[in-house]
């Protein structure tokens, strides 16, 4: 997709995140929780086996869906609504057309959930950043560690503050999880 609010410029061209990195990644987030996103990642080659380690893993696992491939977008809902994953489906007034089934998978019995649903619906405001730098909202896309498929590591979607790669990496101990837009860096 190529929607005017994406704050990564996602289009059709990529670089998919190579297992060694996923793993070194899924690492860093022991005791936390790891977002999986993209542009869209069910269109990784190995999503689903990704997503099976990584849900073997025991960490709090959220994917991030732009609901453009049906089946997919499709199950990532009923495994969030079994509550194996956090579940979410990007869905906005910016955003290109989904399919109603992957709607109405993510939306049905939402506000009558379950204990235990974790499908959510993503309807934030763009960004400034990427093509959605054009809305010019001052709002990090990502305040948390970005770990990109290449495996270099940011403080946040700002790519402001380079911490090194998943090989050789190195977050101060006063790092504090969050947007490092307009931080003094050299305190």
């Amino acid at each position: 997709m190529f929607c005017s609010h994406c704050c990564f410029s996602c289009s059709g061209e990529g670089e998919h995140m190579s297992r060694h990195i996923f793993l070194k990644a899924l690492r860093m987030g022991l005791n936390r929780n790891v977002t999986i996103g993209g542009g869209e990642p069910t269109l990784h080659p190995n999503f689903w086996e990704l997503l099976s380690i990584a849900i073997a893993s025991g960490i709090d696992i959220r994917v991030v869906t732009n609901g453009s491939l049906e089946q997919e977008s499709i199950t990532l809902a009923e495994l969030g609504r079994k509550g194996v994953i956090r579940a979410q489906l990007s869905l906005d007034e910016w955003h290109q057309q989904i399919s109603p089934l992957v709607i109405r998978s993510f939306k049905e019995g939402l506000y009558h959930r379950c204990i235990g649903d974790k499908r959510s619906i993503f309807t934030a405001k763009p960004v400034s950043a990427g093509r959605a730098a054009s809305f010019g909202i001052p709002k990090c896309c990502c305040d948390d560690i970005v770990v990109l498929p290449d495996g270099e590591i940011y403080g946040c979607g700002c790519f402001k503050q380079h911490f090194g790669n998943v090989d050789n990496y190195s977050i101060p101990h006063w790092y504090q999880w969050g947007c490092t837009e307009g931080k003094n860096w050299d305190k």
